[in-house]
């Protein structure tokens, strides 16, 4: 069951919680609206994807600026999943989560979102950084400070096969050399590509994003020869290239299927996250590798029932509460060379992501005391698992209490109430 349901053709939705939090707060009819050239409004806050790892401390953030600082407040939560859509969204686009410059309305209207925590400021990220500072002169956003806990991600296997592997074989298969197939191929741990029923799989044909760096820089890594096998260039985007429409399968197995492992990444709107990576990684090191995408990333959607059900590898981040019973590990590979990555090459461990806060340029005018609490909000490893675990527990009673799924505004709710129950802790 899914852990919050979406209303048909939307994609976000503006929520705000009733309860009240700290005993202290500041009385609902006594907060303040923004103000500027005569009109008032609510702050405004983006929440970028629905998963506890951002949206709780997001919800702690509006808990203190409505009940400590005392301004009226309202919550986007998106669901798109895709960092670019929050900058889009600071910067007053009318439609952020459009997929081209003509369809975002980016008209220079007045925003009605000032400020973001957890945004991924990553590479692929950066053309549209630049694309959205160009809006004005001096810069249409900034960059205010780190929200404290690093986020990890790479290719994940769960803790049961890699002890099981281990004590029969003392094969390690948290580490990518166990992979190299010009030695072994530890596929006898794993699922087949064909129990997994592709009804659950998105067709390659319909994935997005794939290639951030675009072309040119993905062709770096491969010659052409295996160029040609592994893209689909008939669409309108170029698309890792499926046999069965479905599948993507590695040089080491690209001629026997059946010697592939299954591995899987999540996806929100068919933006498929860093499908590249993954390709790289196994075209490098000689890794038996089959690649699919499953719609969502969290608990309840159709890539969390794949991943458990089936032993098999799968594209993940952490901290993060989905997979905890899993015991996942995180694959290592060697280190990070941030040269090659900045020249498009995934091959080594990905570089930690610093979580970023970051607001629109005005807020300095508007709420000089938000922005002051944005700059100081750090938030350590073990407070962000602690905050995310009251927040799952929460949504969980909800659940349990309607006996349905929730909606997105519910989702949020439940997310809030964990975030009080931290901060009352606090």
């Amino acid at each position: 069951m899914p852990e919050y349901r979406q209303k048909a053709n939307a994609n976000s939705k503006r929520v705000h919680a009733n309860q009240t939090c700290l005993p202290r707060a500041v009385p609902r009819h006594e907060r303040k609206n923004l103000t500027s050239h005569g009109t008032s409004y609510p702050l405004g806050i983006w929440n970028g994807q629905a998963k506890w790892q951002t949206a709780t401390p997001t919800a702690v953030f509006q808990i203190l600026v409505e009940e400590l600082l005392g301004y009226n407040v309202h919550v986007e939560v998106s669901n798109s999943g895709v960092a670019q859509h929050v900058l889009y969204a600071l910067a007053g686009c009318a439609e952020p989560t459009a997929d081209n410059d003509d369809e975002r309305g980016c008209n220079g209207q007045r925003t009605a979102f000032h400020a973001a925590a957890g945004v991924y400021l990553t590479n692929e990220v950066e053309q549209h950084w630049q694309q959205v500072q160009r809006m004005r002169m001096g810069g249409m956003l900034e960059d205010l400070s780190s929200l404290g806990f690093p986020s990890y991600s790479g290719i994940y296997v769960d803790g049961r096969t890699q002890d099981l592997a281990e004590d029969h074989e003392r094969l390690f298969l948290d580490d990518y050399r166990s992979y190299d197939s010009k030695y072994q191929n530890p596929k006898h741990w794993f699922a087949s590509i064909h129990d997994i029923n592709t009804s659950s799989l998105i067709p390659c044909k319909r994935w997005k994003g794939t290639l951030p760096l675009g072309l040119e820089t993905f062709l770096r890594n491969f010659d052409t020869l295996e160029v040609d096998l592994a893209l689909d260039f008939t669409g309108q985007e170029i698309v890792p290239y499926c046999p069965d429409g479905y599948w993507w399968l590695s040089n080491a197995c690209r001629n026997n299927p059946t010697d592939c492992i299954p591995c899987v990444t999540g996806s929100s709107l068919n933006y498929v996250y860093d499908a590249d990576e993954v390709m790289i990684k196994a075209t490098t090191w000689n890794m038996s590798l089959a690649l699919a995408t499953v719609d969502g990333h969290s608990a309840g959607t159709d890539f969390e029932k794949l991943v458990t059900e089936h032993r098999i590898l799968f594209y993940f981040w952490e901290p993060d509460l989905t997979f905890r019973t899993k015991r996942a590990e995180l694959i290592a590979f060697p280190e990070f060379n941030e040269q090659q990555w900045n020249l498009g090459n995934k091959a080594t461990m990905a570089q930690a992501l610093d979580l970023r806060i970051v607001s629109h340029w005005n807020l300095e005018t508007l709420a000089p005391d938000v922005r002051d609490l944005m700059i100081n909000m750090d938030v350590s490893t073990v407070e962000a698992l602690r905050m995310m675990y009251a927040s799952a527990e929460a949504v969980q009673r909800m659940r349990a209490a309607l006996g349905r799924e929730l909606e997105l505004q519910e989702w949020w709710q439940g997310g809030w109430m964990g975030a009080c129950e931290w901060l009352l802790e606090k």
